[in-house]
């Protein structure tokens, strides 16, 4: 016992944390409320990233035809090199096998590579790239109102496309 000088008198405990948490049942903080079981890093990464609702979806494995299982290019087969032989080397043409446009002619380049040449600037595309043939066509129009307008204002004749240097 210790005298606290008013008369009262106070018993002293020695406080023991390691006895203390031996007395009390698993899972009790000594403070107060209920310990959280402790988890480990994989555990919390894997509550902490965000899941899909959604049935995870099948993958599709696709096989390119003309490459090997460890990516290089094949060989051309016997039937594909005597078809390149026959055309001489060159692409094969077909009618009505890209889309046609006003103004614009399906050419073969040296070397037997299909183009598309716009008739009024000879400006080539890729023969399947319409929108952009399409584009630099509304692009020469634009040009030639332009030019039309310029002309007018200054009382001279109006050029022809081929005059007024487009071509």
């Amino acid at each position: 016992q210790v005298d606290l000088g008013s008369g009262d008198s106070a018993r002293v405990v020695n406080y023991d944390p390691q006895r203390l948490l031996a007395t009390m049942p698993k899972g009790v903080n000594p403070i107060g409320g209920k310990r959280k079981p402790h988890r480990s890093q994989a555990q919390k990464a894997a509550h902490a990233k965000s899941r899909s609702r959604t049935a995870p979806q099948e993958r599709v494995f696709v096989q390119d035809v003309s490459r090997t299982t460890f990516g290089r290019l094949k060989k051309p087969t016997a039937a594909a090199t005597k078809k390149l032989k026959r055309a001489g080397g060159q692409q094969q043409l077909t009618k009505g096998q890209y889309e046609k446009i006003v103004g614009t002619r399906i050419q073969l380049n040296k070397g037997g590579v299909a183009v598309r040449v716009v008739l009024e600037s000879g400006k080539e595309f890729p023969p399947g790239s319409t929108a952009a043939a399409k584009q630099h066509m509304a692009k020469l129009a634009k040009q030639r109102a332009e030019m039309e307008e310029i002309a007018r204002m200054r009382g001279d004749e109006v050029p022809s496309a081929s005059d007024a240097g487009l071509a």
